[in-house]
């Protein structure tokens, strides 16, 4: 829900900051102070929304409906006021006041508690995975209109279960493996050491190419459209970089020929007597 309006805003942010080589950075600090005070308590509706005493209780729970009671829940988490309109929320026992909330957002955004749970695990309980998670690097690129039966990427699940991060017979929940973690549960150690060292020349050819100086402005926002998802590596390497090339070619014939198409032809210049 939250995700995709702050990858927006962040893509937005890069924007303006090369066209105006500044940031804006009250609306950087509004944006933070937004994701950690809503973040908690999107957690928390997620799960009220699943009850089906809170079901019955709400007679509508359209937009309109939900987004009243998202507001109140919010207030409930951080200020916890007394009266009628809050106790709805005691049912579902929520603990955390105030600076609690801001764990699960520092949790989620770190990411850490991922990757200690893998160098935990790895290899004492589960083996290395030796590059397995690799092997549709060199396929991912082709586009499945070329190859209707192209292996389909669902490292997802199968990491959760690799991991017991989700249930055994859950077999539709997908964990998000981010490219340290996928490092260290391939090689260990060693795997992220050179797993960074590969991964620093490969972000620093696709930001000399598609972010290079000089560029026009059109050229701009189409190179960081295409480069932006590397801002936050939280999947693995082949579902990030899988899109890279045929997209890229996409938006070139697309520019390459959308430009052109319906553009009148230049009369040759007289030639100077």
């Amino acid at each position: 829900l939250i995700t995709p309006i702050m990858l927006m805003g962040i893509f937005f942010v890069l924007v303006y900051y090369h066209n105006f080589q500044r940031a804006p950075l009250v609306v950087m600090l509004a944006a933070v102070a937004f994701l950690f005070a809503t973040y908690t308590g999107i957690q928390f509706y997620r799960v009220i929304e699943k009850n089906e005493n809170w079901v019955r209780q709400q007679s509508d729970l359209g937009m309109p409906t939900r987004m009243v009671n998202f507001g109140k829940l919010l207030v409930h988490i951080w200020f916890r006021p007394k009266g009628e309109d809050w106790r709805m929320f005691d049912q579902f026992k929520i603990k955390v006041k105030g600076l609690e909330a801001t764990r699960p957002v520092v949790k989620r955004m770190s990411l850490l508690p991922l990757l200690s749970h893998v160098t935990n695990q790895t290899p004492a309980n589960v083996p290395y995975w030796g590059g397995e998670t690799y092997r549709n690097l060199f396929v991912s690129a082709i586009p499945r209109v070329i190859w209707p039966a192209k292996p389909q990427e669902k490292l997802g699940n199968e990491f959760g279960h690799r991991y017991n991060l989700i249930a055994d017979d859950d077999t539709t929940t997908s964990v998000n493996m981010p490219w340290l973690v996928e490092f260290y549960a391939n090689f260990g150690s060693v795997g992220v050491f050179w797993g960074m060292f590969l991964i620093g020349i490969f972000m620093a050819a696709v930001d000399r190419f598609f972010n290079a100086p000089g560029m026009r402005g059109l050229e701009v926002i189409v190179g960081l459209s295409i480069i932006f998802p590397f801002v936050y590596q939280e999947s693995n390497f082949t579902v990030m970089t899988g899109s890279l090339l045929p997209l890229a070619v996409s938006l070139w014939l697309y520019f390459r020929i959308g430009l052109t198409v319906g553009e009148p032809s230049r009369a040759p210049a007289p030639a100077n007597a």
